[in-house]
């Protein structure tokens, strides 16, 4: 779904597909034009902490700032047992860096990435110290 209810910016109606589990959305596709920072990112990690989703295996977010406190939720939130139908993840923006990537797997360490299989970090700005997952 490109467009919905609640504004052109807004993702909101995704969200709520997402908290509803629609059965017909398998990718959340979150282009650039849309707002989706670390209070949407918050909200979505919620949902997938309640175990509502069992139909949304992919999140496509990336290009969008989130700061590394939301990436942990997040992280926590796929470490769930109501994150483990999210197989691929592309998120945050050129200014995540280290600092960001180090948060969302601060989250998966403990099992191991979970389910994860698919994760994009390119153009995260990354350095050579970083220690990712």
């Amino acid at each position: 779904m490109a467009w919905g209810k609640g504004g052109f910016k807004s993702c909101d109606s995704l969200l709520t597909k997402v908290e509803n589990d629609d059965p017909l959305l398998k990718e959340l596709v979150i282009l650039p034009i849309k707002t989706f920072g670390s209070p949407e990112l918050e909200r979505l990690s919620d949902i997938l902490s309640s175990g509502k989703n069992t139909h949304l295996t992919s999140i496509f977010a990336s290009g969008h700032a989130v700061t590394p406190d939301a990436l942990y939720k997040l992280s926590q939130a796929m470490a769930s047992p109501g994150g483990k139908h999210i197989k691929c993840l592309s998120i945050g923006d050129e200014q995540m860096g280290d600092e960001g990537v180090e948060a969302l797997c601060r989250g998966l360490a403990h099992v191991n990435g979970g389910f994860l299989e698919w994760l994009d970090l390119s153009s995260k700005n990354l350095t050579s110290t970083s220690s990712l997952c």
